[in-house]
């Protein structure tokens, strides 16, 4: 019996080739749209569970200020005192960022600048989990000068050799010697580095004692827990842990923070890595579910409009004997067996999208599904759920069908305006034309942000980076700056540690006049004189002049931000006091974070270095007179590598690294874009279901009409008005719901768009248009069918 189902179903797949195709095209295109969505969602769901602890893994976290402004970096001893001091915790572990990159050297040519590195405690690989291909995980990073490897790092400095006990200079200051060779951190890591320093190598050729000094703040801090151990009770007994050690009125505490809530849940300052957001893991698992859901739609939509032919058959087949329950077997296997089809041209389509849908995620995900058993298992029991649900209406629908009244031509299915179709193709429509409007708004709201005024001109402006610079380095600065600004087609130059797109210091600092002893959390650069002419930053006070010698009273000049102003409420800010700071002018808001946010207080104060200090991020900004970039470049790299030998040229342009402010909302809109053409072309698909259903139900209808003197065009009107009423209700209720969900996103954003209504419309004229040329074709057909083969007895 099983056999003849089979040759039933494949028979009717191939008599019906049109149908079959897009019934099985539409809902490949839907799995193959669910699949990849589900990988991301699996693989953002899966970040750092690779390690053995991951349940008992929490980051120390800073409340600085006790005002709910939490920081990832903590005071510096904070680690050794909880594991002293805390029975509850095992073991603890410290590291940092190696500044804004290093640069390592082999030998032999192999000289790279390395973005990924940290100064690292031995007990690194006693909470987190890294194979080892080389070394000792105990020892690798207990000495100083020890470096530990990943196995890309290792290949490259020292391709087809062993790696251990090999000697790597770095910044041309220091050498270190391969202790060990890991293999390179999984991708779902928050986690991610190149190479590690042993911390000791840190307090012997930059700051003696670091690890012990309580009032500096510079390192990422991680526990190990007892299983037993609740989070609110440790966090309770460690909240007042710098009041402790540092001063009993110090107003920062203490928080820990589990591993499985970083990377989805946490976006704090200083996080040392790329996070997620929960947000858009709902998001994207939303849409793969409703196109999914489209798909399936389609499925049944094209199933009854077919129905009309297959009705005989139902009909032929229980006069034969066949019970119900063998025909809704018959119509769920068929179903099932298009939706393993599909699967498999879904698989297809993936390997064909999948590199487009990693560079609009900023991930690398992978089908292989030759080495994942859940994931074939997965895969099957999706094939299987799809086709149950896409064919059980169909499948009960066509059953019931009463042969008396078919053989005597007399059924008709549902005689209701609105029917369980139209409804579905509201459906549809409605979740096309959300996706449609969120898009639009989208990029509206991106492209306002990326034209609006933000303080500077970030034009023709490219930046050279110094990779940890030393004392020897920094003295040139001022020398090179000036031969660089001497060259034709340069404008200005400036020193400065960070540029206007990115601010990366935050401190909280006393000011004169606070109510209580107050301080104010202010963002901070380090510039010369020229950072204000070389951004077009205007001055509203004061002289743009800084004072790099400190003062009689032992302050440095500064300037300060209006947003700082207003945060202080002086009436007459020059010459007040910020700490060992004094106020010499004022300067126009500009925006130094995320385009989300307000302008935050910013102190600009002079250059000053300190000859211990290797890890000096310091940029050149050079402001360019003309648009050809390459030729200008061409000539400072000769010049910078005149005078920074062991420095490696590499530069940026701040249009582009405004750009990259916009990565996240770039990525949600490019996917939104793709979706929204997904999902209109899959509903299409669907009201091509519907008119053909249409057309098919109302053949002798037409025929009569004609007959009886209606005209092509009367008759086109009939069947383009069914069709595209559902499309006009999807409308109606599409709109309200675009502007709920589009209006809670926009709520994020504290410079922002108004409404566009006139998107509204655009939407919805754009729906009915691409309606209207999906069903034409089939109204067209049957408007100039012969009435007399429509009306003719059968």
């Amino acid at each position: 019996m099983l056999r003849n189902f089979l040759k039933v179903i494949i028979r009717n797949i191939f008599q019906q080739k049109t149908y079959s195709f897009l019934n099985i095209f539409g809902l490949s295109l839907g799995l193959a749209c669910f699949i990849l969505i589900l990988l991301y969602v699996k693989f953002e769901l899966s970040y750092d569970k690779f390690n053995t602890n991951y349940e008992n893994i929490y980051r120390v976290e800073i409340d600085y200020g006790g005002r709910g402004q939490f920081i990832a970096l903590t005071n510096n001893a904070i680690g050794s005192a909880l594991k002293t001091n805390y029975p509850e915790v095992i073991n603890q572990v410290r590291f940092r960022n190696t500044g804004n990159g290093v640069i390592l050297d082999s030998g032999n040519d192999k000289k790279f600048f390395e973005d990924f590195g940290r100064w690292c405690e031995s007990s690194f690989f006693e909470i987190f989990t890294y194979e080892f291909i080389a070394g000792n995980p105990q020892k690798a990073l207990a000495e100083p000068y020890s470096i530990v490897l990943t196995k890309s790092t290792a290949e490259k400095y020292f391709p087809g050799e062993n790696a251990i006990g090999k000697i790597i200079k770095v910044n041309n200051n220091f050498e270190c010697t391969v202790t060990a060779v890991i293999k390179d951190p999984p991708k779902n890591s928050s986690n991610n580095f190149n190479f590690l320093i042993s911390f000791s190598t840190y307090e012997k050729v930059i700051t003696p004692d670091y690890l012990s000094n309580w009032n500096a703040i510079g390192c990422y801090t991680y526990v190990l827990l007892r299983d037993d151990v609740l989070l609110q009770d440790i966090n309770a007994k460690i909240k007042d842990l710098l009041r402790a050690n540092i001063s009993e009125d110090y107003p920062s505490h203490v928080y820990l923070k589990p591993l499985s809530r970083i990377h989805l849940y946490s976006n704090i300052l200083g996080e040392h890595g790329n996070v997620g957001d929960v947000n858009t893991i709902i998001i994207y698992s939303a849409i793969g579910l409703f196109i999914l859901l489209i798909a399936s739609i389609n499925f049944m939509n094209l199933s009854t409009a077919r129905s009309m032919k297959r009705a005989k058959e139902v009909g032929l087949r229980k006069v034969c004997g066949a019970g119900r329950k063998s025909l809704v077997f018959q119509f769920l296997g068929e179903s099932i067996v298009m939706s393993f089809i599909s699967l498999f041209l879904s698989i297809v389509f993936i390997g064909f999208f999948i590199t487009e849908f990693n560079a609009i995620i900023g991930r690398q995900l992978s089908l292989d599904i030759g080495s994942n058993l859940l994931l074939i298992v997965g895969l099957v029991l999706i094939g299987l759920v799809v086709g149950i649900l896409s064919g059980s209406y169909p499948a009960f629908y066509l059953s019931k069908f009463n042969p008396v009244k078919v053989f005597k031509s007399a059924y008709r299915t549902e005689k209701k305006k609105f029917s369980k179709r139209n409804i579905l193709v509201v459906f549809q429509f409605a979740i096309s034309i959300i996706l449609i409007l969120s898009t639009i708004i989208i990029y509206h709201q991106l492209s306002y942000l990326k034209n609006k005024d933000v303080g500077y001109d970030k034009e023709n402006v490219i930046v050279l980076e110094f990779k940890n610079a030393d004392s020897l380095t920094a003295a040139k600065y001022d020398v090179f700056k000036e031969e660089i600004i001497s060259l034709a087609n340069v404008e200005n130059a400036s020193v400065s540690q960070f540029v206007p797109h990115f601010n990366g210091a935050s401190v909280q600092m006393p000011y004169e006049g606070s109510p209580d002893g107050e301080t104010i959390y202010t963002n901070i650069n380090s510039a010369d004189k020229n950072f204000l002419e070389a951004y077009g930053i205007k001055l509203l006070m004061g002289k743009n002049e800084l004072n790099t010698q400190m003062s009689v009273d032992s302050t440095y000049d500064c300037f300060i931000n209006e947003a700082f102003l207003r945060k202080t409420n002086w009436t007459n800010p020059i010459g007040k006091r910020i700490g060992f700071l004094r106020v010499a002018g004022v300067i126009k808001d500009y925006q130094f974070t995320s385009m989300r946010n307000n302008v935050q207080p910013m102190v600009i104060r002079p250059l000053s270095w300190d000859p211990r200090f290797i890890n000096m991020e310091m940029n050149l900004s050079i402001r360019l007179n003309s648009e050809n970039t390459e030729a200008i470049t061409e000539e400072i790299k000769t010049r910078f590598s005149q005078y920074f030998p062991y420095q490696i040229f590499e530069y940026s342009s701040m249009e582009e690294n405004f750009e990259w402010l916009f990565r996240r909302d770039d990525t949600t809109a490019k996917t939104a874009g793709y979706f929204s053409i997904l999902a209109i072309f899959i509903s299409c698909l669907g009201l091509f279901g519907l008119s053909t259903f249409t057309a098919e139900q109302k053949r002798r209808e037409i025929g009569i009409r004609k007959v009886l003197g209606s005209s092509v065009t009367n008759i086109l009107y009939q069947l383009l008005k069914d069709s595209l009423v559902p499309v006009i209700i999807a409308n109606l209720i599409a709109w309200p719901l675009a502007y709920y969900i589009v209006s809670k996103w926009l709520q994020e954003f504290t410079y922002k768009i108004d409404m566009p209504y006139e998107f509204f419309a655009l939407s919805g004229l754009l729906a009915i248009v691409i309606a209207t040329i999906t069903v034409v074709y089939q109204a067209l057909k049957a408007a100039l069918s012969n009435p007399i083969e429509s009306i003719k007895y059968e």
